[in-house]
């Protein structure tokens, strides 16, 4: 099973952040953020994701592959890409603050499996920490309190 989704995509410790949000959200400023923080992109606005051996794995749109678009600039190409890396976590970025202590853990489904969602406030200025913090709970490298 593959099929393409509407998200950005980065490499972090070999595993794949889907960045998806609203037109103009900022996903690839986030995206370009957290490769200047030594992430790699996969793919801008449409990645494709496909299972590979029971996993959710994430690689590049072809037509777009090594590009990304910055608004106000235009579409810079030629960047290094990562390609068949397993889905770790999604990030939806919201244009409202979110719920300060959410209870339950979100999930969203793509392809039968289930990825852990965490819902981010696109103008929090310690955004690609929050990423990043987010990939480290995904992981199981640290736990909310409510997940326990």
């Amino acid at each position: 099973m593959e099929t393409n989704i509407n998200a950005t995509a980065i490499a972090l410790n070999g595993q794949a952040i889907l960045i998806t949000g609203d037109s103009g959200a900022g996903k690839s400023s986030l995206a370009l953020a957290l490769m200047e923080q030594g992430a790699v992109l996969i793919s801008d606005d449409v990645t494709h994701v496909k299972i590979q051996g029971g996993v959710l794995m994430a690689s590049p749109y072809e037509r777009m592959k090594g590009c990304i678009e910055v608004w106000g600039t235009g579409i810079i190409c030629g960047l290094r890409t990562a390609q068949d890396v397993p889905v770790l976590v999604q990030i939806k970025l919201t244009s409202t603050i979110t719920e300060r202590m959410p209870q339950e853990a979100s999930y969203v489904e793509i392809l039968g499996k289930q990825v852990r969602q965490f819902r981010l406030y696109k103008e929090s200025k310690v955004l690609t920490t929050l990423v990043r913090t987010a990939a480290k709970i995904a992981a199981g490298d640290v736990f909310l309190l409510h997940d326990k």
